[in-house]
This record gives C-alpha cells, structure tokens and sequence, in this order.
C-alpha cells in the first residue's frame, strides 16, 4: 500500500494510480505476443536440420587478451520467428558452461 500525505487530493491520487495503471500495461501487458503454435512436424525436423548446416558455417573469432569465446542470438532461418543460440570458445585449458535462464513458456517450445 502507497501512503501518501495528508494534503493530497483524492483527484492526485486517483491520477497516480490512473499512470502507474496505463504504463504498467504499456510496458507489460501489451507486449505479449500471440500465443505459440505448435510446429508441423515436418516442419519441425527441417528446422533442427537446418540449424545443424547454420552451426556448421559458424566461425570462431580469435580474442586478443584471452581465449577466444564467442556467443550468439541470431535468426538462421530466413525469418524473425525462430531464433538460434550459438556459442563456442578455442580455449584448451578452460571448459565452456553455458546457463540459460528462460522462463517456462520459453522451455516448454524450445527445441533441443
């Protein structure tokens, strides 16, 4: 609960809330997008093998100061829809963990 002080206007208050109301859901209400449709299975399989022929072309950029990495969000499919995470590094002493944080919407249509 919001305290405010004794001299505000009821007509203050009902405008505060009025604005917190309306960015609130233009900044996260109305960017929710439709909601997922499930995938052709077809469609599906041309997807992942495609992915497989994009990792492929993917190169290494050297690092000047430490072992190279490189990590990439990039859209491999000749559309905005699906979207690729690529990630490597050259380093032999080092192993290459990746946490992904997404939230269940994202895990429940991510294919891996």
């Amino acid at each position: 609960m919001i305290d405010f002080e004794d001299d505000m206007s009821e007509e203050y208050i009902n405008g505060y809330f009025e604005g917190y109301m309306s960015g609130y859901t233009d900044g996260v209400v109305d960017t929710v997008g439709p909601a997922p449709e499930p995938l052709d299975p077809f469609l599906q399989e041309m997807i992942i093998a495609s992915f497989d022929d994009w990792v492929e072309e993917q190169e290494q950029r050297a690092g000047r100061f430490f072992c190279g990495q490189d990590i990439r969000l990039d859209f491999p499919f000749d559309d905005t829809e699906y979207m690729a995470l690529w990630a490597s590094h050259n380093c032999a002493d080092w192993d290459l963990y990746l946490t992904i944080v997404a939230d269940d919407e994202i895990e429940t249509h991510a294919l891996a």
